[in-house]
């Protein structure tokens, strides 16, 4: 189920939960330790309410059409969370169609980013690709005032076509020059169509840059 981020009764709901979580004690999935999660669905952000729709922007393309709704529904989250819960951060997932960075927003301190790379690790090698992304990571520490936290699945792209694509050597080539500049730390994460756990992208291309296996 993806929740409608552009209304405000998801708003007041969040912060009902924070308040449940801190005053009793209650368990939340979306808070761990003193951090609150922002990451919906693994789904593309889609809603119809008059909210939404004022704020969805279809000339972003499908890394940005969403952005401006989940930037503002953080925005807010944060504002309140620093008045109401001063002890609490805000870690958030840009990742699918609200994954670009939309301009005019400057988020409170209490907001961290972790940016998912939408291409897939083997394509950083295009210096177009990389350079894209790396603007858009610029623009969320520009948003935030923090370090970014940047996640990789090592599976895109290679899940999706019917030829080999990716290869230790080549994934080697990006994550031993991680951290990038302005990167929190890095991680390399494989989803169900690869078997390997999620590890530390700079352990894992170490490893891959030492292997003669071109997997």
């Amino acid at each position: 189920m993806m929740l409608d981020y552009a209304h405000p009764r998801t708003l007041e709901t969040y912060l009902e939960e924070i308040e449940d979580h801190v005053k009793n004690g209650t368990k939340k999935d979306f808070i761990r330790g003193k951090t609150v999660t922002v990451s919906p669905a693994d789904l593309s952000v889609n809603s119809y309410s008059d909210e939404a729709r004022a704020l969805w922007d279809a000339d972003a393309g499908k890394y940005g059409q969403a952005s401006k709704v989940m930037a503002e529904f953080v925005l807010k989250l944060g504002k309140a969370m620093e008045k109401r819960f001063p002890d609490l951060n805000i870690l958030y997932l840009p990742y699918m169609n609200y994954t670009l960075a939309p301009d005019g927003y400057k988020f409170p301190g209490n907001v961290y980013v972790e940016l998912c790379g939408m291409p897939g690790i083997a394509q950083y090698k295009e210096p177009t690709i990389r350079a894209e992304d790396q603007a858009n990571m610029e623009k969320w520490v520009a948003a935030t005032g923090h370090p970014v936290t940047d996640l990789h699945y090592s599976c895109w792209p290679a899940d999706r076509p019917n030829a080999p694509f990716a290869s230790p050597q080549r994934a080697a080539g990006v994550l031993p020059r991680q951290p990038r500049e302005n990167d929190g730390d890095v991680h390399q994460r494989c989803g169900k169509f690869s078997p390997c756990r999620s590890v530390a992208g700079r352990r894992a291309g170490g490893r891959m840059r030492h292997s003669p296996r071109n997997l």
